[in-house]
Formats: structure tokens, sequence, C-alpha cells
């Protein structure tokens, strides 16, 4: 029993080391009719958030509060050196809740500055042909989402805009 246990988590340990590695990688060229999402849940909701859109995915790293009002600010976290704002995307799509403990994962976005938008869960990875992403006039008006879903397991998924969920951000910090 033991051992098992060992070789479980041995193969975890491999499987993280190779997730993370991925996104040491220059990103490879986009195929032409695929697309590819990554699977995330915030507050009990499924989204799918295109992989092209993010720089890394983080998980359980330590996030300091700081004694700033902003909206959705968790506060700062270290990646590569530099300090980014995490944001709690939950709040951020107006689903937010009391919370026991902070979201333990974190996709991480890159324009100008790089921000940290934290998940629930990671609910896995899909590749999908171009005709697979279902078009959906009813999401158009509905902020942070593309008019788009995904078939994952029988249901839909809408499609997180995560360019706009940074926009949405940056503007209540820079109010005009």
């Amino acid at each position: 029993m033991t051992q098992n246990i060992h070789d479980v988590e041995l193969r975890l340990a491999a499987l993280k080391a190779a997730f993370d590695n991925s996104f040491a990688l220059p990103p490879a060229e986009p195929q032409h009719g695929w697309a590819e999402f990554l699977l995330i849940a915030v507050a009990g909701q499924a989204y799918a958030v295109r992989i092209r859109e993010l720089s890394a995915v983080a998980v359980d790293r330590k996030i300091i509060s700081v004694p700033v009002d902003a909206p959705g600010l968790l506060g700062l976290c270290a990646v590569g050196g530099q300090l980014v704002p995490v944001f709690d995307l939950a709040a951020i799509l107006g689903a937010a809740g009391h919370r026991e403990r902070p979201p333990r994962w974190m996709a991480l976005y890159r324009d100008k500055d790089m921000i940290g938008l934290a998940f629930d869960e990671f609910q896995g990875s899909r590749r999908l042909a171009a005709q697979d992403v279902h078009t959906l006039e009813a999401a158009a008006g509905r902020a942070h989402l593309r008019p788009q879903a995904i078939k994952v397991d029988s249901r839909l998924v809408h499609v997180l805009d995560i360019a706009s969920v940074a926009l949405s951000i940056r503007q209540a910090a820079h109010p005009r």
C-alpha cells in the first residue's frame, strides 16, 4: 500500500513538472482549425479559457494581502521574480461569496503587466476542432463572456474573455 502511494506521488510530481515546463517553452504556432481550452470552475460554475490568452497557470502560490481597496484584489504574489496582483475571478464575475480560504489556482495573463486571476478548480483541458466551438447569441450581452461555448461531457461550457476581465480590472483601478 505504501509503495502504491509513493508511485502515485512520483507520477503526480512528474505530471506537474511536465505541465510547468510546457509554459517555459515558446508558444507553439497555432494549428489551423484547432482551439485549445483550459477548463476551470469559478464559484461552482464551469468555464473555458483559450489557452493562447494565458501566460501560465500556477497552483498553491502564497498570496500576501495588501492594504489596498480594489475590487476583487486578493493581494500580491511573486511570479518569476516580480510581484503580481492577484484578483479573485469569482468577484470579478460577480459570483463571489464567503470563502474560507483563497482559491488554489491562478491563471496568469499578460498584456502590458501581468495579472493573476485566482479560480477554484482546474478541471482539465480540451483541444477541439474549430467547428466544435459553438456561437451563442444569448451570451453576447453577458460581461466577460465570449459569445462562444464548447461542449464538455454533453454540457455547454461558456468561454471567458480573459482580455475583457483584465480590462475591467484596469478600468476599476484607474477610473477616468
